[in-house]
């Protein structure tokens, strides 16, 4: 797998045949994605089209280059900016996929290279909620006729993306919630650790992520010891109860071997 990528159908038959796409990155960091796209003419049969192409990448630098059948390089453009479209090149030619010429391209390799955005709000799901960890566009390709015809989306791909400190909370948060749910599911009660959890969670979503951290340690380490009791098959109230008992018949005992030891005084 590439973890936290998600590759959305495509409407185009245009194929990818390779792809290099980072799984997660922290924010700030440069980062590198990069596609070879084949079967650049089949269904629908379209002869000449543009490539175009977007990202939430920052500082953004795209290399397109066409490969014809013997896998020489026929031509490389690059183009700086989130958008790669015929408006962000002098020629829009240059971005054509040409059937009928004498250079036809029979692959399109496509790179971006940029920083990876900031995230612009945090969340994370409840107990028995799904959600994924927060993520941007990294790549999205299209097949492009230009004016007056069809856009047909190739594929798109998400990347996650963190802080050093968002990435600790989360993974705190994980263990906390696997726990609860373990500890709920085996009838404990884990009143404490849920409340824990909830606030937790809303101090990750406040960017609070050390008090976060904190806060998901202590719902983890109630439920751990809620499960733990549950597990041991006697409630706290029994195990109260066992300890009175025993130490009421430890003091009949005692009593009575006392009794045993005066003597008789009314023998003598």
């Amino acid at each position: 797998m590439v973890v936290g990528l998600v590759v959305a159908g495509s409407a185009s038959a245009v194929s990818v045949s390779e792809e290099d796409v980072t799984d997660g990155a922290q924010v700030g960091e440069t980062v590198t994605v990069s596609v070879t796209l084949d079967e650049l003419y089949r269904n629908p049969n379209y002869e000449s089209w543009s490539v175009a192409g977007e990202t939430e990448l920052e500082n953004v630098t795209w290399t397109v280059e066409y490969v014809d059948q013997t896998g020489e390089e026929t031509r490389q453009v690059e183009v700086d900016g989130q958008y790669l479209n015929a408006s962000a090149v002098e020629n829009p030619d240059q971005l054509r996929v040409d059937a009928d010429t004498d250079t036809s391209a029979a692959e399109v390799r496509v790179q971006v290279t940029g920083d990876v955005p900031p995230v612009e709000e945090y969340t994370y799901p409840g107990l028995g909620e799904d959600g994924e960890p927060e993520s941007f566009l990294a790549l999205g390709l299209t097949q492009d006729r230009g004016a007056g015809g069809t856009a047909n989306s190739i594929d798109s791909w998400s990347a996650v993306h963190y802080t050093q400190e968002s990435r600790e909370a989360r993974r705190a948060l994980d263990g906390a919630r696997e726990t609860v749910a373990e500890a709920r599911d085996a009838g404990a009660d884990v009143s404490e650790a849920e409340e824990n959890f909830g606030r937790a969670r809303a101090a990750y979503r406040e960017e609070n992520f050390e008090l976060a951290v904190d806060l998901a340690t202590d719902a983890e380490e109630s439920a751990q010891s809620a499960l733990d009791a549950q597990q041991s098959g006697l409630p706290t109230v029994l195990v109260v109860g066992a300890v009175v008992v025993v130490l009421a018949l430890a003091a009949v005992g005692v009593y009575v071997y006392r009794q045993r030891q005066e003597p008789d005084t009314k023998l003598r």
